[in-house]
C-alpha cells in the first residue's frame, strides 16, 4: 500500500517538478544506494537465491525506507519549484516559531537559513553589497490548523498501526 502510495506522489511530482526533482535524485543517489545496500544486504532474514547476499526481509525493509525517502525528495522538489524564497523563509518561520517559548533565537535560525541559500545562489564570488530580507507575518487560518491536526493524526494512526 505505501508502494502505490509513494509511486503515485512520485509520478505527480516528476509531473509537477521534474527537473528540480532529477536535480535533488542525482544529488541523493549515494545514499540511496547506502539504504539500498545496507538494509538489503545487512538485515538477516530469508536469504534470496537468485540475489546472493541480499534477504527478502531486507530487501522489503530497504523498499519502504527508500520509499519514504524518494515521497520526502519529491515533496522538497514541489516546494522549490513552486515557492519563492521569501515564501520559503516565511513557512520555515512560521514552523520554528514554537521554538521561541524554549529560547530559541528564532529570528537568528530563520537568518542564518536565509544567508545560506543565498550563498547557493551565488556563484563563485561573493557579493560585497549587504542583503537586507524582509520576511512577513503571517498568522495561521483555522484551514492551516485543521491541515495540521490532520497530519498529527495520520502520523499517530500510522505509527500505531506499525507497531501491531
Amino acid at each position: 500500500m505505501i508502494g502505490l502510495a509513494s509511486a503515485t506522489f512520485f509520478l505527480l511530482a516528476s509531473l509537477v517538478s521534474g527537473r528540480v526533482l532529477y536535480g535533488l535524485l542525482r544529488r541523493s543517489r549515494w545514499i540511496i544506494l547506502a539504504i539500498l545496500v545496507l538494509f538489503g544486504w545487512m538485515t538477516p532474514g530469508m536469504p534470496l537465491t537468485w540475489l546472493p547476499g541480499a534477504t527478502s526481509d531486507g530487501l522489503q525493509q530497504a523498499g519502504e525506507q527508500l520509499a519514504r525517502l524518494l515521497v520526502s525528495i519529491a515533496m522538497v522538489s514541489v516546494m522549490l519549484s513552486r515557492l519563492d524564497q521569501t515564501s520559503l523563509l516565511t513557512g520555515c518561520y512560521g514552523l520554528v516559531a514554537p521554538l521561541n517559548s524554549l529560547g530559541v533565537d528564532v529570528d537568528r535560525l530563520v537568518m542564518r537559513l536565509a544567508l545560506t541559500l543565498r550563498r547557493l545562489e551565488l556563484s563563485s564570488e561573493l557579493d560585497p553589497a549587504p542583503q537586507v530580507f524582509y520576511l512577513p507575518r503571517e498568522t495561521l487560518r483555522l484551514a492551516d490548523f485543521v491541515l495540521l491536526g490532520l497530519l498529527v493524526l495520520i502520523v499517530v494512526w500510522s505509527l500505531g498501526v506499525a507497531w501491531l
